[in-house]
């Protein structure tokens, strides 16, 4: 057995193992909940004591964004379910005792069971690259809202254990407004919000890819796998030029016979056109760069 088939085997064992495996989600079309960098902290730590108190879960990474959440978690339903209703609760609670109105009766925490490997490898990918293509000022690795930044990523991970300090009670209450806290235990805090070393299992996730290599490949270009989720989930995904231009030119060469869109015939363009935008969310000014076409023509279609 050659030394690709052996590492794949060893991540098919552990996601074998692992038990019921979930990505949990709430709807992007929501208002606004977390509106500047302290309710990101807020949400980050009231995120890892929910995560610390139902101990029959286990976070492998989720992501925070400003009207919405992505998660990927181990867990039995009933666990899983008492985790969601827990976090729903207290950032209502939270929120409406700072005076910031939501309308918490139509958010919802959504949830899919991921049955294969490759399932759990895209949604960890989705997960972490979901600040970046939103905020196109950070990158995979530096997004700061999730665990995104950790994954493969040891210097990183040195830096924030060596400037980590034990989440104290009084820190547990205030982000609560409760005692139930209290109890948890292992919580460390960086940068004034919970670290997520210490509430996510990132060396477990880590092992659902063969290595380091596999992981920043399917970062860079599961480009596929990231549209059919966000296809699933009603989202809208964007992609970067060059990620854009990779798939369209895939396209371009499996339709038309030649992988250079700006030099196929106009009526092929039109066609093409219409798959960018409709399928692969791409802007006017997108569409234009790459196949090269009147701004005009882009609006008429």
């Amino acid at each position: 057995m050659n030394d690709f088939s052996e590492k794949e085997n060893s991540c098919r064992d552990i996601f074998e193992c692992l038990g019921p495996c979930w990505h949990l989600w709430s709807p992007e079309n929501f208002e606004v909940i977390f509106r500047n960098e302290e309710d990101y902290k807020f949400g980050m730590s009231i995120f890892a004591i929910c995560a610390k108190m139902c101990s029959g879960v286990m976070v492998l990474t989720f992501e925070i964004m400003s009207n919405h959440i992505h998660v990927c978690m181990v867990g039995e339903w009933s666990e899983v379910s008492e985790f969601i209703d827990m976090l729903k609760k207290f950032l209502e609670r939270h929120f409406k005792r700072v005076g910031y109105t939501i309308n918490w009766q139509v958010f919802e925490i959504r949830s899919r069971a991921l049955e294969t490997l490759d399932d759990i490898r895209n949604v960890i990918i989705y997960d972490n690259r979901n600040g970046y293509v939103v905020h196109p000022e950070y990158s995979p690795f530096t997004y700061p809202w999730g665990a995104n930044k950790y994954f493969f990523n040891p210097d990183c991970c040195r830096y924030t254990a060596s400037c980590s300090k034990e989440m104290t009670v009084r820190e547990k209450r205030m982000f609560m407004h409760s005692r139930i806290g209290e109890s948890v235990v292992g919580l460390k805090m960086a940068d004034g919000y919970a670290n997520p070393m210490t509430f996510c299992n990132i060396g477990l996730a880590e092992k659902l890819f063969r290595d380091a290599g596999n992981y920043f490949y399917k970062l860079g270009k599961s480009v596929e796998a990231n549209r059919q989720i966000s296809k699933e989930l009603g989202e809208s995904i964007y992609y970067t030029d060059d990620e854009l231009f990779a798939a369209i030119s895939h396209i371009c060469k499996k339709r038309f016979g030649n992988g250079l869109p700006s030099v196929i015939p106009a009526n092929a363009k039109i066609e093409l056109a219409r798959t960018m935008r409709y399928e692969y969310n791409a802007s006017p000014k997108q569409i234009q760069r790459i196949l090269r076409i009147d701004t005009g023509l882009i609006s008429q279609l």
